[in-house]
């Protein structure tokens, strides 16, 4: 291209033209900055309150687990001591309340489910089976009170609605 203007002048143009490139290359750099710190800040409060949040709830719990912990151990231990007694003495009077009923049994009544309750002031032994007859039910009902074990054998009415195989369900009751 042909330029008239001599060449000391041209290079001192080409030169400031430079400079005015940077400097608005600088400034629009910095407007950028300046919008994108305008549009970032809210999150960055945001996450600053979460994270405060979040070490004030892991403080408070690292107290309350520090606190539980200085306590429940002693409570769990004596729990399990206690729980471990309990199941020591009901399986012995379980298993033996079970032989009971199973002695009382006749070859006419089939059993067919066991299900135990515990209460420190009378326990509960639920029996549930088939019976061919009423007559057998009958019998196996004062088999089952004639047993010391047993202080009540409750037999609902419903049980002999049907004439042959009773489907039953008979509640003891005793200090078993």
């Amino acid at each position: 291209m042909f330029s008239l203007l001599p060449e000391k002048y041209r290079k001192r143009l080409h030169f400031e033209y430079r400079i005015r490139l940077a400097i608005v290359g600088l400034l629009g750099l910095i407007i950028l900055t300046i919008i994108s710190g305008i549009f970032i800040l809210p999150t960055y409060l945001r996450v600053s309150v979460e994270n405060k949040i979040s070490l004030d709830q892991k403080n408070s719990l690292e107290k309350q687990i520090a606190l539980q912990a200085g306590q429940s151990g002693a409570d769990d231990i004596k729990s399990i001591r206690q729980n471990i007694n309990i199941a020591a003495v009901d399986q012995r009077s379980v298993i033996s309340s079970i032989k009971a009923v199973i002695k009382a049994q006749s070859s006419e009544i089939k059993l067919t489910n066991f299900s135990y309750i515990y209460n420190s002031k009378a326990s509960t032994l639920v029996i549930s089976g088939i019976a061919s007859s009423r007559q057998s039910l009958q019998t196996f009902q004062k088999k089952l009170l004639e047993q010391t074990l047993f202080t009540n054998a409750n037999l609902p009415l419903s049980n002999y609605a049907k004439d042959s195989n009773i489907p039953f369900s008979i509640n003891l009751s005793g200090q078993f």
